[in-house]
């Protein structure tokens, strides 16, 4: 089943001699040895990670004072008879007396305190007697009718048998008219009204809690809409963040026009209508700063199959294998799958990977690998050093390959994997396990390098296509194309 071990034992032992010859000889002589310039492989973070914030902040509107419509008060006579002679109404500073006169003269003037009405009328002969229609239009044209302690000017209106006194200025008084009315019943009195001195809404927004950066305050007002505030680091009191949002309230478009000004005091802003008696709707609403899912991408330049591309994902170690580029990228976004914090896309060249959580994000590092072993930084260009340890693990790697094909040529069909592998695997182990499939009828496929007779050292797509065909035809379920506990002890039987 080694045949073509058996064919090539001798050439691949030179081989391999030659290359720890190489290496143990490059370890004594240059521990720091220059290497020329190599590809890059560059990590660009496009979307930080962001937290949300502390949901407990807040904005409230309350009325402190609300809004009071201006009510006039009035008073309503209904003329119901003619009055007595002598009998008399008071409305405020003004005394309306009714009397009979033979000249039938009408007095309407009450600067003096009183005016009088006559119970005759000249139209219809000495002594003919008004009707009440007649006495409420005489009543209507007394003036001028004085409140000085409550009221101020009254107004009088009316039509047929009605006369209606009403405040006619800016009503000053919380009160009715007082009236007294000495007509035995000749003039009926109606429902006072009450008046009501127009009162300025006032509404004071409020910003409470825990403010974060990013939170955004909001202000809906009337015909101008919502107006918000998003908080910045430099806003340290909810005193900042009032202050900034009304100037933002300041600068809407319309605000001109609203019925009330705003002003900034503390951690309030306090909204006062313009025009007492003119009310407002207004409310205010936060929003909680949101997470934000951290987006991060790595870019190849100038890669070949000499290079390899690693990545650390969460502190878990990632590699290519000597492939092409597109096979190098398909490779790495199949193993970081693995890691369920993120979820990773690729497009042939670039790697895209985005936190599954927004909020929890995840740490990354980007790097070359030179074949043999020589590590690159993500993305630097000009000179690269690499240390002892490195040539080191590259001479412990070719004495296992040159283990495994000693052991392969002495005929045992018996290999020792100690390891899981999968796709960026590198190491003689995976040499191996390409030969046991290759000899298996499970074969390796690639163009040159990895083909029957030529394994690699790196567990690459073609690798575990070869793989999951064999586990298929074994019944190792499940068929992943992952070299794990089951399938490592069915091989090493």
């Amino acid at each position: 089943m080694y045949t073509h071990y058996q064919l090539s034992f001798t050439t691949m032992k030179q081989y391999i001699f030659a290359l720890i010859a190489l290496v143990s000889f490059s370890i004594g002589f240059s521990p720091q040895a220059a290497l020329a310039s190599a590809p890059t492989f560059t990590a660009n973070e496009t979307v930080a990670n962001v937290v949300a914030g502390t949901n407990d902040q807040s904005i409230t509107t309350t009325t402190s004072v609300a809004n009071v419509v201006q009510v006039k008060a009035s008073q309503t006579f209904t003329v119901a008879s003619l009055p007595d002679h002598a009998s008399s109404i008071v409305v405020a500073d003004c005394v309306v007396r009714f009397y009979t006169s033979t000249d039938d003269a009408d007095v309407y003037s009450c600067n003096d305190g009183t005016a009088d009405i006559a119970r005759t009328t000249a139209t219809g002969g000495p002594g003919t007697l008004r009707s009440a229609a007649q006495i409420a239009a005489a009543l209507r044209l007394v003036t001028p009718v004085h409140d000085t302690m409550k009221h101020g000017d009254l107004a009088l209106s009316g039509s047929g048998t009605t006369v209606v006194f009403t405040t006619s200025g800016t009503e000053i008084s919380n009160s009715v008219i007082d009236i007294a009315n000495n007509t035995s019943g000749a003039l009926t009195t109606g429902a006072a009204v009450t008046g009501a001195i127009a009162v300025a809404q006032t509404n004071p927004i409020e910003i409470l809690g825990t403010v974060d950066t990013g939170d955004v305050f909001t202000v809906t007002l009337p015909t101008v809409g919502a107006v918000s505030y998003t908080v910045l680091s430099s806003d340290t009191t909810t005193s900042n963040i009032a202050t900034a949002l009304d100037a933002a309230i300041l600068a809407s478009s319309g605000y001109s026009s609203q019925a009330f000004t705003t002003t900034p005091s503390g951690r309030f802003i306090v909204l006062s209508a313009k025009v007492p008696g003119t009310g407002f709707t207004q409310t205010s609403s936060a929003t909680n700063r949101a997470a934000v899912a951290q987006r991060v991408t790595f870019t190849p330049a100038d890669m070949t199959s000499d290079y390899s591309l690693q990545l650390i994902v969460n502190d878990t170690k990632y590699n290519a294998g000597f492939l092409s580029v597109s096979d190098q990228v398909a490779n790495l976004v199949s193993q970081l799958a693995l890691d369920t914090s993120l979820s990773c896309t690729e497009n042939g060249t670039v790697i895209t990977c985005t936190a599954t959580s927004a909020g929890t994000g995840f740490t990354y590092s980007a790097s070359v690998i030179e074949r043999g072993g020589h590590s690159g930084g993500g993305g630097g260009s000009g000179k690269r050093t690499v240390d002892i340890s490195s040539l080191q693990a590259m001479l412990d790697s070719l004495r296992a390959q040159l283990a495994v094909l000693m052991g392969k040529a002495g005929g045992s069909g018996q290999t020792a994997f100690s390891r899981n592998l999968t796709i960026g695997s590198v190491g003689a182990d995976v040499t191996a396990l390409q030969a046991y499939l290759n000899a298996n009828g499970f074969v390796v496929a690639s163009t040159g390098v990895g083909s029957m007779g030529h394994e690699t050292t790196t567990f690459g797509p073609a690798t575990r296509a070869a793989l999951i065909k064999f586990q298929i035809a074994k019944g190792l379920s499940p068929a992943a194309g992952y070299f794990g506990p089951l399938t490592r002890a069915f091989v090493s039987k």
